[in-house]
């Protein structure tokens, strides 16, 4: 977990760096990105009702007490991964301003 964590920051460094040299409003780029963050950790909530499930199965199978301590965990990496994405698709609709230039 630690190392996904510490590549995703090092990954949105780059990526800001990336974006300050070759896009026109790089601060737009970038507050846009940091506004959809919410939205899209809303979206994977509301329509993974398929974690739901997954969830309600592994409190039947795993006591309480471990599932409750693994749970800040999981909730860090669902945030990581989606910050990776925003990140990600940042960086990829910055490479045709970095073409043409």
């Amino acid at each position: 977990m630690q190392i996904f964590l510490r590549f995703t920051a090092i990954y949105f460094l780059f990526s800001l760096a990336f974006v300050a040299l070759f896009r026109e409003a790089p601060v737009a780029v970038i507050s846009d990105m940091a506004a959809t963050l919410p939205s899209a950790m809303t979206f994977f909530f509301t329509q993974a009702w398929w974690a739901l499930i997954g969830f309600a199965a592994l409190f039947l199978l795993i006591p309480s007490a471990v599932l409750l301590n693994r749970i800040p965990r999981a909730v860090t990496m669902l945030a990581a991964c989606s910050f990776f994405f925003l990140t990600f698709t940042m960086l990829k609709s910055s490479l045709p301003f970095a073409v043409l230039r």
